[in-house]
């Protein structure tokens, strides 16, 4: 008797997991009808999947097929009999949305009207409820269901949600109300609230979104609100690029707050990278102010020399004057706080400006030997002196020693950044040195880098190899090439540019040609011959506008005619080029800006600059 129970027992769970397995396959085979956008298909398939489990998922799709079929009668039987079951608040929305499609607005505005009484019962249901008025257009609803949740459980806010429907129904200020409210509630949001608002703003100060959340947060910083407000004022005025506003009120924070500079510390950085020198210089010189208490003390005396360095020759147009004025606070902070582990970098940033600028090269090498010998230093620092060192070797023409020492840094940081730039500068020399399959191979592996910098500069000079060796078997061009790039590097500019201007000649149908050019270019501007520097790049933009450096060409002329030849109308004509002609260009967000900044943001310029 027992034996039979059994054979029954395993006959009917057999015969349960074939149906489970056939619904499984009708499943499938119904998803692919919807898929495939045959509804009528889909219809009759999900229709009895829904029929035999009422489940949630399969209520969607079939809902979904009728109204794509038009059944809205059927439709609107479907959504009251799983409302019936579930009690869900959604599915009255979805009738009222099927109420819309049958032309019968009374019936749907209670049916949405009766969505939103469920949240009086079913708070937890809000956001169902919510969504499924939105998915119907249905927005001023979906904001009225939160608002209403929010009343019932001030706890529950909504917060994000009611801020992201202000958005979409265009009420910008009760949006910028709403995350400033919730700051007053969770401070913790801040840099979430930060992440939203940026989609908002612009960096421009007087569009309108901006002027309104200004308004509002400053209105809460001049109310004695908390330091939250000032804090998010400051990331807006960063945003704008309105630094010396932005350091007004990081200074004045950090007084109210005794603070320990972090902020004016973070903010000088910002400035120093984004080139507002002088407002990155104030800003370092408050944390110098404040003496050595501060924990930024050396650090703003570091930064504040990098600003000059940076300021001097970003522009090239320092005097020898500025040079010396230059080394000598160098020299200056250094007597202050000595030559140790935590000067190093400073001491290496000396090197370069005395090497590569001033002449001094044994007075450099000298200077990194000694950071090399600080046995306490950071092993990254050192390394970073000996490939400063390695650089200056090679300028002095002393290309084996160099090689030495780019190779140690490569193999003691073969799996950082640091290896990476040191096998970049290795693979550089062997270029320089007219072994181009060598260093092509050692390019091409650093295409990969981890670095930006380094994957760009790697794949440009490889490109440069390939596309100009693959048709040449003597490679006689690019060897000249490489001997004027070494010249110029290593500063003899006149007997670099007797090479290419030869090369102009010899080899006029050479694809090297336009990389002649722009490095002409490049040697008359270091040489501050602007106006043979321009002529130079407006013969590649000219001549190989289709080329890879036509974009390189049109940025150093805009860069010229702003900075050197007194032209803004010029410049920011080759930075509308690049706009314009050139938009997948590296150089585009910064030629937007630019040109921006010339044009002053003009109402009459074109919409897609």
């Amino acid at each position: 008797m027992m034996y039979r129970l059994l054979v029954v027992l395993f006959a009917l769970y057999s015969l349960n997991v074939f149906a489970q397995g056939g619904d499984a396959e009708k499943e499938s085979l119904a998803k692919q009808y919807y898929n495939l956008g045959d509804f009528e298909k889909a219809n009759q398939l999900y229709g009895e999947l829904y029929d035999a489990y009422q489940g949630n998922n399969y209520y969607k799709f079939y809902r979904t097929t009728l109204l794509e079929l038009g059944y809205y009668d059927e439709a609107e039987k479907l959504s009251k009999k799983h409302f019936k079951r579930y009690n869900q608040g959604s599915t009255l929305v979805e009738l009222g949305e099927v109420y819309q499609l049958q032309g019968d607005l009374k019936k749907s505005e209670e049916a949405f009207d009766q969505a939103i009484d469920v949240i009086r019962d079913f708070p937890n249901q809000v956001y169902q409820i919510a969504t499924a008025f939105t998915k119907a257009g249905e927005i001023q609803r979906a904001l009225d269901a939160y608002l209403l949740a929010r009343k019932l459980n001030s706890r529950n806010n909504y917060s994000f949600q009611v801020a992201d429907i202000y958005s979409q129904l265009g009420r910008m200020e009760d949006m910028f109300r709403e995350y400033i409210s919730l700051l007053d509630v969770n401070p913790n949001y801040l840099q979430s609230v930060k992440n939203i608002l940026s989609r908002s703003i612009s960096d421009d100060p007087e569009n309108e979104n901006n002027l309104l959340l200004k308004r509002l947060v400053l209105s809460e910083v001049q109310g004695g609100g908390p330091e939250i407000y000032t804090d998010l004022l400051i990331w807006l005025y960063v945003q704008e690029k309105s630094y010396s506003s932005a350091l007004r009120q990081v200074k004045a924070l950090d007084k109210r707050s005794n603070g320990d500079q972090s902020r004016v510390y973070e903010l000088a950085n910002t400035c120093k990278n984004n080139q507002a020198f002088d407002i990155a210089i104030e800003a370092y010189d408050y944390i110098i102010e404040v003496g050595d208490d501060s924990p930024y003390y050396l650090d703003a005396r570091i930064g504040k020399l990098r600003v000059f360095q940076d300021r001097i020759i970003g522009k090239n147009q320092y005097t020898e004057e500025d040079l010396h004025r230059l080394e000598n606070e160098y020299n200056a902070t250094l007597g202050e706080f000595g030559y140790n582990e935590f000067t190093v970098l400073l001491m290496r940033d000396l090197a370069h400006l005395q090497a590569f600028y001033m002449a001094k090269p044994d007075t450099a090498m000298g200077l990194l030997d000694r950071a090399i010998a600080i046995g306490t230093a950071d092993r990254k620092d050192i390394a970073r002196c000996k490939l400063e060192l390695a650089d200056i070797l090679l300028l002095e023409d002393y290309v084996w020693d160099a090689i030495l020492l780019y190779g140690q840094v490569e193999k003691e940081f073969s799996e950082d950044v640091l290896g990476q730039e040191a096998k970049f500068r290795r693979a550089r020399v062997s270029y320089f040195q007219g072994d181009f399959n060598w260093a092509k191979a050692q390019l091409d592996v650093l295409k990969s880098s981890t670095s930006k910098l380094i994957s760009n500069d790697a794949m440009k000079l490889s490109l440069l190899i390939s596309d100009n060796t693959a048709l040449d078997t003597t490679e006689a061009a690019m060897l000249e090439y490489a001997r004027a790039d070494f010249l110029s590097y290593q500063n003899q500019y006149e007997s670099a540019l007797e090479i290419l201007e030869g090369m102009e000649f010899v080899y006029s149908g050479h694809s090297l040609i336009d990389e002649v050019l722009f490095k002409q270019g490049e040697i008359h501007s270091n040489l501050r011959n602007f106006e043979r520097a321009a002529e130079k790049y407006a013969q590649v933009l000219t001549n190989y506008s289709f080329d890879l450096l036509a974009d390189d060409a049109a940025f150093q002329l805009g860069w010229l005619y702003e900075n050197h030849l007194n032209d803004k109308e010029k410049a920011s004509e080759y930075y509308e080029k690049i706009i314009v002609d050139y938009p997948s260009s590296v150089y585009i967000v910064e030629a937007r800006k630019r040109y921006r900044s010339i044009r002053g943001d003009r109402t009459d310029t074109k919409e897609e600059l």
